[in-house]
């Protein structure tokens, strides 16, 4: 029974331990086999968070490896608003490289066996201990918190059989919105490596140009010589699976190329443009005259590497005066403050405002969609936009400067084909985002409600069927 839950402090059955200053001339810019576990691997709300990495290249001590499964807390958030404070996260396995403890992380080492690893990590993830953290943070820009905050935090313990049954219900959920982030990497992947194939190494002009005996430019000639190693086979291109593509379509692609001054060799019968040719940018924004009671709000923050992170519901008199930008399904958002950031998405649904820190990306035609998406966001494209960028403390981009970036221009037959290929892709990833939404809702919902024994355990199981059932029934 709840009554039976007793009071104590943290610091009874665990102690965090800091991480190693690992010295900043050993930082690499590229990927190493040690990787920095820093505040920015903690996602907000808590759980890890993988899309931004520091490098490392140097001495290691042995203490100072983290190994999969450990349970770490940020002890420093990264904005004002200290959105990722003092929450907590697994150390996930990352093939080939080793996860460093860095300082400002902590590691939690227990002292004794009466709490369940999976229930402290959602404990860490409560609002009793996350206004407990916050309330005692230090720091005006950055917030930090301390080994010694975080220890005396007083919670009401439940015996060690129901521990294990909130923690086992919670990452049951947790694991179904992870599987779905690795699905959408995987699909995202498949789709960048088809772009790049016919947009960037032009592969089927190539593979025509050879089928036909024609000249293959200088500049071309080593990746005319993988793809001859590939005729016939399914192997992997650059380690991306890229399919031998039908005659049919082959067909669709010239079989020769032409020298462009600005570009280089490219397709003969295509052509460099803007990308203002094939998206029109901020094409709508809320005013005083047409704005809504409410509005959900994305932040250049709250967007990385393709995914919305956080979104903000708001009335609109009391939004941030940057909610202006009106997204549509299919846009692309690209964040021109610190571009190298890589603060973009695709928009899957309605509903949308984005800050006026975007540039939003409309594609002027259906068949253009994942194609201005994936134009877009290359790392070439996004390294040439931080290039670009200026402004001393916070270098921006302009809008034109997205809007004016050269673009290949193809045809609508390829771009038909294109989005064929990849439009279900997108598709896909944006219905796994909407299930991955109702599961956070379901966690969220249960997590208090079970820390605090508000809920019992068997009224839990059978919230989160219902909310199963109704999620596969808008599936079908």
């Amino acid at each position: 029974m709840v009554s039976e839950w007793t009071s104590h402090e943290l610091s009874e059955f665990v102690s965090i331990k800091h991480g190693f200053a690992f010295k900043g001339q050993y930082f690499k810019d590229y990927a190493t086999s040690d990787y920095l576990m820093t505040p920015g691997n903690f996602a907000v709300g808590g759980g890890f968070k993988g899309d931004k990495f520091k490098y490392y290249d140097g001495p290691v001590p042995e203490d100072y490896i983290l190994h999969e499964n450990d349970l770490v807390v940020t002890m420093t958030g990264l904005s004002k608003e200290a959105d990722t404070l003092g929450y907590s996260a697994f150390v996930p396995t990352i093939s080939g490289c080793r996860l460093l403890h860095n300082q400002r992380v902590g590691l939690v080492e227990f002292k004794n066996a009466e709490l369940d690893k999976t229930y402290l990590y959602f404990l860490l993830r409560s609002r009793e201990y996350r206004h407990h953290v916050v309330s005692g943070a230090t720091g005006t820009t950055v917030k930090h918190t301390s080994p010694t905050k975080i220890a005396s935090f007083q919670f009401r313990k439940p015996p060690l059989h129901t521990q294990k049954i909130i923690g086992e219900r919670l990452i049951a959920i947790e694991n179904k919105i992870q599987l779905n982030r690795q699905t959408n990497q995987t699909l995202e992947s498949m789709a960048q490596a088809l772009f790049k194939s016919w947009f960037v190494d032009f592969d089927p002009v190539i593979d025509n140009a050879l089928a036909a005996g024609n000249a293959i430019p200088e500049p071309l000639q080593a990746r005319a010589e993988q793809r001859k190693a590939l005729q016939c086979s399914s192997d992997a291109l650059d380690g991306q699976a890229v399919p031998q593509l039908p005659e049919a379509i082959r067909q669709l692609f010239p079989n020769s190329f032409v020298l462009d001054a600005e570009m280089g060799w490219i397709p003969e019968g295509w052509r460099v443009g803007k990308t203002s040719e094939i998206a029109s940018t901020n094409p709508t924004l809320w005013t005083k005259k047409n704005a809504p009671s409410h509005v959900n709000y994305i932040d250049l923050s709250n967007a990385k590497y393709g995914c919305i992170e956080v979104v903000t519901p708001y009335r609109y008199e009391e939004a941030p005066s940057r909610a202006k930008r009106i997204l549509a399904p299919h846009d692309t958002i690209i964040g021109m403050v610190r571009p190298g950031n890589r603060s973009f998405a695709y928009i899957y649904e309605n509903g949308l405002t984005g800050s006026t820190g975007f540039a939003v990306m409309r594609p002027k035609q259906v068949n253009l969609q994942a194609y201005l998406y994936f134009h877009l966001t290359r790392d070439d494209v996004i390294d040439e936009l931080a290039r670009i960028a200026d402004g001393g403390a916070y270098p921006a981009i302009r809008p034109e400067d997205v809007s004016e970036f050269p673009c290949m221009i193809a045809n609508d037959d390829i771009y038909d084909k294109f989005e064929s290929f990849v439009g279900p892709h997108l598709q896909r990833i944006g219905e796994n985002l909407k299930q991955s939404g109702t599961f956070a809702d379901l966690r969220d919902t249960l997590l208090p409600k079970l820390i605090s024994g508000e809920l019992r355990i068997p009224e839990a199981a059978n919230i989160a069927k219902q909310e199963q059932y109704t999620e596969a029934a808008d599936a079908s």
